[in-house]
């Protein structure tokens, strides 16, 4: 039996990914969590969200357990954040495309769960702040896949899991116009016609663009900011695709740069996404700023040992 370290606050969303995993991972990883701490557990539901569950519980709480998808760990980050919690972050995954899990290779696996609570370091994490309003954990993006993420039924992502946004991208492709943008970043001016951008803190995106561990660090103070111009025709298309699809950023169609700012000026109102979910309404004009080691994120040992962190 192992000596209780203290109190933990479990954050569960029930009807997360296929068939309400959530719950059921909940179930498998009970009885490991509470040999190890005493454990308070809350489902969100449309009228007590995961906000207003740890701002009822939060106090005494040694750490926080979020069992969800992308769209209940950016709740549960933007609450920690917002409130000024010191309190580390165990995130399981249990949504569709889990984007940010497959970066910081996180699982609901028992015993990868087991190994965390018993070896994994806590690790702070950088967050980026959406026009000093909203706070995304590993993307903000507009754009073809953009629409496309917005216009996936939540019954398609349970059955197809990210193939439903891939689906949902062929479909918007043929009718999307170009985003007319002037794109400023601490080192650059970019303007143009583009398909789609993404500032992201993150190796995958959308479940269909991956980026190389050496391309990314997670708590270097700066984002990734991922360019894709339009393509002028149908061949430009399918090489773009092509080149996107094994991670060649030409510095031409596909741009790839690093950054702690970034100001996007469109010609018209524009839809955006903030960690998979759109955003209430469309605008033309967004800054975003990088906020370094906002939060503490428990992280297996062997990645935090890796490329992905500072000093790794």
């Amino acid at each position: 039996m192992t000596d209780i370290r203290g109190q933990a606050l479990c954050i569960i969303n029930p009807v997360a990914g296929r068939k309400g995993r959530g719950e059921k991972v909940w179930h498998s990883l009970q009885s490991i969590v509470s040999e190890y701490y005493a454990v308070s557990v809350h489902y969100t539901k449309p009228c007590h969200t995961a906000t207003a569950c740890i701002k009822e519980n939060m106090n005494g709480k040694d750490i926080i357990i979020c069992i969800g998808g992308d769209g209940t760990l950016n709740e549960v980050v933007a609450t920690i954040v917002e409130n000024g919690l010191s309190i580390p972050l165990l995130y399981v995954p249990a949504g569709t495309t889990n984007d940010f899990a497959r970066t910081i290779r996180a699982s609901s696996d028992t015993g990868t769960i087991e190994e965390l609570l018993n070896k994994g370091m806590i690790v702070p994490h950088d967050v980026g702040f959406f026009n000093d309003k909203l706070i995304f954990v590993y993307v903000a993006a507009f754009g073809t896949l953009t629409r496309a993420a917005s216009g996936t039924s939540q019954k398609m992502k349970n059955r197809l899991g990210y193939l439903a946004y891939l689906w949902s991208g062929f479909k918007y492709l043929l009718k999307t116009k170009p985003v007319q943008a002037t794109i400023t970043t601490d080192t650059d001016i970019i303007t143009g016609k583009f398909l789609f951008g993404f500032i992201s803190n993150s190796t995958s995106v959308g479940g269909m663009i991956r980026l190389k561990d050496n391309k990314v660090a997670l708590n270097d103070g700066s984002f990734e900011i991922l360019l894709c111009r339009y393509p002028n025709s149908i061949l430009s298309f399918l090489i773009t695709s092509a080149k996107l699809l094994w991670g060649r950023f030409d510095g031409k169609q596909l741009l790839l740069t690093h950054t702690s700012y970034v100001n996007v000026r469109c010609d018209d109102e524009i839809q955006w996404t903030i960690d998979g979910e759109p955003i209430k309404s469309a605008t033309n004009n967004i800054d975003i700023k990088i906020c370094q080691n906002a939060y503490k994120l428990y992280i297996s040992r062997q990645v935090c040992n890796g490329k992905l962190y500072m000093g790794g």
